[in-house]
């Protein structure tokens, strides 16, 4: 990392020294020295961030640079020019790595940008993208984070600090990140269907209910479909769950949870002989289950059933005696 200075001094013939032989600790302690025991000479300082910079030690190189900086403009340009090629050096070999999947190994010198130029946007979210494929989501959050600080309308990084966050289970914090998503688009559909499921998480069910109907409302999945209705129910809102869980049930290969809530939403509003017909095709899946045993046994008794209330009281009674 030579840089051209004219006249060379003492210290700085013995720094090109140390650093021609390859030896960077003994021309760091030449530097070091001068700069504590001559702490006015501006020349140490610069000379010291120089090598600092080069081992890495980049809080230390910009600490030299900066007590040199203070005490003159002499360096600023030579500073300006070290650091620019430092950073541009770990953006590429960052770059490299993550091109070829070495995805740690681009997150490490991504962070070393970050550690060069804490103003850089383009270094953090790196470092955040790089940490995702690397499997390190905390990092990712913390790189996501620190570019939001430098650029508030990427809309990119507010949407993956929203998918993390709630990825990890930090609902607290990813429904801020998440009402920034939709606020910033509302059309985004991902993002509505995030902010839902992490409002039903925090127990907004008043709001997880509006976005989860304004997804079915504006063309909907199945995903969708499901959510509402599961919520719907969830909140003992039976007769408006049924009509979503009717076109669940139409499905090719209807879920077993979907037709379950079924079976209970009619028995809920009182629809017992389709309480039944549901009841009678889950008991053909699992005959084992002793919930839905219990549940035809209610339906076939309200509709005055005997013949068959007896006979699932007797299987319910053979189920509880080989427990």
């Amino acid at each position: 990392m030579g840089v051209a200075m004219g006249c060379d001094s003492a210290l700085m013939r013995e720094v090109a020294y140390h650093e021609r032989v390859g030896n960077l600790d003994e021309a760091r302690q030449a530097a070091e020295h001068v700069a504590t025991t001559r702490p006015a000479n501006t020349e140490a300082h610069f000379l010291l961030g120089r090598i600092r910079l080069e081992q890495g030690d980049f809080a230390g190189a910009h600490a030299a640079f900066e007590q040199a900086s203070v005490r003159t403009a002499r360096y600023n340009e030579q500073i300006a020019f070290l650091l620019e090629s430092a950073f541009r050096n770990a953006m590429a070999s960052g770059a490299s790595a993550y091109a070829s999947k070495s995805f740690p190994e681009a997150a490490a010198h991504f962070d070393d940008a970050t550690q060069i130029n804490p103003e850089s946007m383009d270094a953090f979210r790196a470092l955040g993208h790089a940490s995702v494929q690397a499997g390190d989501r905390a990092s990712a959050i913390a790189a996501y984070e620190a570019a939001v600080q430098l650029d508030e309308t990427d809309f990119e990084v507010w949407n993956n600090l929203a998918e993390l966050t709630a990825l990890e289970g930090a609902y607290e914090q990813a429904i801020g990140y998440a009402r920034k998503v939709h606020e910033m688009d509302p059309t985004f559909r991902p993002g509505l269907r995030r902010l839902a499921f992490v409002e039903e998480k925090l127990a907004q069910y008043d709001e997880a209910e509006a976005h989860y109907r304004a997804l079915v409302d504006g063309g909907h999945t199945h995903a969708d479909e499901r959510n509402l209705a599961f919520l719907l129910y969830n909140r003992q809102k039976y007769a408006e769950a049924l009509p979503h869980l009717q076109v669940l049930a139409d499905h090719a290969q209807p879920d077993w949870d979907v037709l379950k809530i079924l079976c209970e939403s009619y028995l809920a509003v009182e629809d017992f002989s389709r309480a039944i017909s549901v009841g009678v095709l889950l008991h053909e899946r699992r005959p084992e289950d002793r919930d839905v045993v219990s549940n035809l046994i209610l339906a076939y008794e309200k509709v005055g059933d005997t013949e068959h209330v007896q006979h699932f009281r007797a299987q319910l009674a053979r189920m509880e005696g080989e427990l």
